[in-house]
């Protein structure tokens, strides 16, 4: 227990804690001897895990998020590659894990296909996401199978496109990031005031929908009518990522069980 409390919750490599043991103690504790432990503890637990994704599926609604993370790898020419931390988040707030060396589209399929059958993964009806294409692709690929899900956009990635045109176009980027402001205020007074899922459809529908009406003829103008942002630009950039994700955000006005981003899981 304590080298796994050293190693995932304080954070120590194991070989940091056998120069621990070694000097602190006088204990030759071999590295390879606490692998062979947490390999062990890890394939007991991973009945656990099982559980816990059956029931985030179960839920209904799963926020995901792909993180690249370098890691070692010795038959790399540089000695590390580049790796991705996938999270997943149900909306009851359960969190899993999964780790790949590939961002490829398969390891969504990989990660639902080997913990859930096809008619336990009728039950997921939302999956909040950035606009990487491999949740499209496995929304269609469900699609085929009979299984109906709908994707959710997430905001705070919208919003970060704004941000980072505020250089080049300070008045035009502030307005948009202003107007998506007052969508997090709406959000912030339903959080504070505890609201149930039926309240924040209501407020979303009647205070949150006029904003995002507001917003969508403003990226269609711009696209459509300013000769004077190239598309190369940030603000060109932040435009088209909007317009493309847009529909898919307008999803959440829909769902008060869903949030307007994926925060939690960057948190």
């Amino acid at each position: 227990s304590e080298i796994l409390s050293n190693k995932y919750l304080y954070l120590h490599p194991l070989y940091r804690q056998h120069q621990l043991y070694q000097h602190r103690f006088g204990i030759d504790l071999p590295c390879s001897t606490m692998g062979d432990a947490v390999e062990l503890v890890a394939d007991q637990l991973q009945a656990v895990v099982n559980q816990m994704i059956i029931d985030m599926i179960r839920s209904g609604y799963l926020q995901i998020d792909e993180t690249p993370v370098r890691y070692l790898d010795p038959t790399h020419p540089q000695g590390s590659a580049m790796g991705y931390l996938w999270a997943y988040r149900s909306g009851t707030g359960e969190v899993v894990f999964d780790w790949s060396t590939s961002r490829e589209h398969g390891n969504l399929d990989t990660f639902f296909d080997s913990k859930a059958n096809r008619e336990l993964l009728s039950q997921l009806e939302l999956i909040q996401s950035d606009g990487y294409e491999a949740y499209d692709a496995y929304i269609e690929r469900q699609l085929r199978l009979k299984n109906v899900i709908k994707r959710i956009a997430c905001m705070a990635h919208i919003r970060r496109k704004f941000e980072q045109a505020l250089g080049q176009h300070p008045e035009l980027a502030g307005w948009f990031l202003r107007k998506i402001g007052q969508l997090y205020r709406i959000e912030e007074d339903l959080r504070e005031n505890k609201a149930p899922p039926d309240e924040r459809y209501r407020q979303r529908q009647r205070q949150s929908q006029r904003i995002m009406n507001v917003i969508e003829k403003a990226i269609n103008h711009l696209l459509t009518n300013s000769n004077k942002i190239l598309s190369s630009s940030n603000l060109g950039q932040a435009l088209k990522y909007a317009l493309g994700q847009w529909s898919a955000m307008r999803v959440y006005l829909d769902h008060g069980q869903v949030e307007i981003d994926n925060n939690q899981l960057e948190n």
